[in-house]
């Protein structure tokens, strides 16, 4: 049920049910959301890492917009996540799958002096005079609510360079509470009659991150394979440059053909863990070479494998992991280990 306010404090010795995980837990484990929905604390957090950005989503009770830098620990009222950022003054906001220069938003110190950047557009982007679209193209009549985080500003196109057939652009951008992508609103698309030609959402069209430097380390990221964070993917977030036990795979987005065998510790028979630790791990900064273990327990091995040795090599720029391997060993003491080689296609990291 709903808390009568975020602010509300429980008694120390007051316990609830999680409506994620159906365990009871007390107020040292309790997170409250905007919506007034409560949660164990790990639970939200795994539930999100099934998203696109792993600090935002949809409350698992009612689908409000939730993130982890609005979400509250009920014993100390603080969010659970600090923004890195306070604010797009400065910042580069680039499309998933792009880079710098194509299409790019670039938000300066002035609100007025922001744009678009189309240096490193491709080829059959053409304006429709046979122009190709000019490396800086500013935002008109801009403003940014602070309050609100929410950024507007047109872009015109007139004839006869139009893009498209579009005179006129009408964005309105929403930013979630981190900074770290654009979570909310529209591009409008008008002619040059007026009259409105398309609207495209944030994000579920158009999707926006800020652009960070290049990482400098394995801490802080996570590496997934096919664009999807939660199959099979490796967690570096919650480490730092002393330990790596925080390391782990994620299956929160398993598919359900991924079960475990039999019946046993693992929960045999059902989908593997959302998180699933490394062990005895270990991290050669010279060589950018990560080591770690992963066991699944008889009777609840994983399709026959009793324990997986990793050796990750990472690339110099930590784009990708470029060698390496996993030694996969069956259950049964006499039979070989399999090996498989890590060196492509690479892992690319996530670096919201």
């Amino acid at each position: 049920e709903p808390m009568e306010g975020s602010g509300d404090a429980l008694p120390a010795d007051a316990l609830q049910e999680c409506p994620i995980c159906l365990s009871e837990y007390g107020q040292a484990d309790l997170c409250i959301t905007l919506c007034n929905h409560s949660f164990c604390t790990s639970c939200l957090e795994r539930t999100l890492r099934t998203y696109l950005v792993s600090t935002s989503g949809s409350c698992p009770m009612c689908r409000e917009p939730v993130s982890l830098y609005s979400v509250v620990a009920a014993a100390t009222g603080e969010p659970l996540r600090k923004p890195r950022y306070s604010g797009i003054a400065s910042s580069i906001y680039v499309q998933h799958g792009g880079g710098v220069g194509i299409a790019s938003y670039h938000f300066a110190e002035s609100v007025d002096a922001s744009y678009i950047c189309y240096t490193a557009a491709p080829a059959e982007w053409m304006l429709d005079d046979g122009r190709r679209p000019p490396e800086h193209k500013p935002f008109l009549d801009a403003s940014y609510d602070a309050a609100t985080r929410t950024y507007r500003g047109s872009v015109a196109w007139p004839a006869p360079g139009t893009f498209h057939g579009d005179a006129r652009w009408e964005y309105e951008m929403i930013f979630d509470h981190g900074f770290g992508f654009i979570a909310a609103g529209q591009l409008r698309s008008y002619d040059a009659d007026g009259s409105l030609r398309s609207t495209e959402a944030f994000p579920a069209v158009l999707q926006y991150y800020r652009h960070h430097a290049p990482p400098t380390s394995i801490v802080g990221q996570s590496y997934m394979q096919l664009g999807r964070l939660g199959l099979a993917s490796y967690h570096f977030e919650e480490c730092d440059e002393a330990s790596f036990d925080r390391a782990y795979i994620s299956y929160a987005a398993a598919p359900e053909a991924w079960r475990l065998d039999g019946d046993g510790v693992e929960g045999g028979g059902g989908l593997p863990p959302a998180h699933k630790p490394f062990e005895a791990t270990s991290y050669d900064r010279t060589t950018r070479t990560f080591r770690g273990t992963v066991h699944w327990l008889p009777p609840g091995t994983f399709h026959g494998n009793a324990r997986w040795e990793y050796e990750m090599v990472f690339a110099e720029d930590f784009g990708g992991i470029e060698g390496g391997s996993v030694r996969a060993h069956c259950a049964a003491p006499d039979f070989p280990p399999s090996t498989a080689t890590a060196a492509a296609p690479r892992l690319r990291p996530r670096l919201i």
